[in-house]
């Protein structure tokens, strides 16, 4: 486990979530991991519980935006991506403690791996990436950004559109797997993603 993974947390009035969220991943068993917050203008204590962990940790980095949205935070934070790999968590989300050595352990080139979401109700899972599709556009099938493997050098050259609030992960995110020339999707139960 020797390569860096960027994890990006857009962060947005998230006090009631955020520390959960940090400590888990800074709890990760997979420790090669910087931790790139960026907050998008909130006006809670976030940028406080932002500031607590930032003297916790050396590898966490803390950006603060006007409010601009959740893309603008995303895009912001694949510019600051020093990782080969990166993944994105939701502030009011919060990852099992084996999640990104799982997703790291399980990457193939050509594939897209993602964690297993608590909220959508699939066992291990892999199909082919025009299956994905079709699912992800049927909203049968999660097609979020948070969760997944991404490699960073791919995902920096697309971006989140700031023209959708609907959605826009999962477009960024069917826009990656056609860069990346993606042959299947695999979800890794074990993984998981609250």
């Amino acid at each position: 486990m020797n390569d860096l993974i960027s994890v990006i947390v857009p962060i947005y009035n998230a006090e009631d979530y955020l520390e959960q969220c940090l400590i888990s991943i800074l709890e990760q068993s997979y420790d090669r991991l910087e931790v790139i917050l960026i907050d998008d203008g909130s006006t809670d204590s976030s940028a406080e519980i932002c500031e607590k962990f930032l003297r916790i940790d050396k590898n966490v980095r803390y950006f603060y935006q006007r409010n601009k949205g959740v893309s603008v935070a995303r895009n912001r934070g694949l510019k600051m991506a020093r990782g080969k790999y990166v993944v994105f968590v939701d502030a009011d989300d919060f990852l099992s403690r084996r999640a990104i050595e799982l997703l790291y352990n399980t990457r193939h080139e050509r594939r897209l791996v993602q964690m297993c979401v608590d909220r959508v109700k699939y066992q291990k899972f892999e199909v082919g990436r025009r299956e994905a599709e079709k699912l992800m556009l049927k909203d049968r099938f999660y097609g979020g950004a948070s969760g997944c493997l991404l490699d960073t050098t791919i995902a920096k050259n697309l971006r989140f559109s700031k023209q959708t609030s609907f959605m826009e992960d999962t477009i960024f995110i069917l826009r990656y797997m056609r860069r990346a020339k993606i042959r299947h999707v695999s979800v890794i139960e074990e993984a998981d993603y609250y």
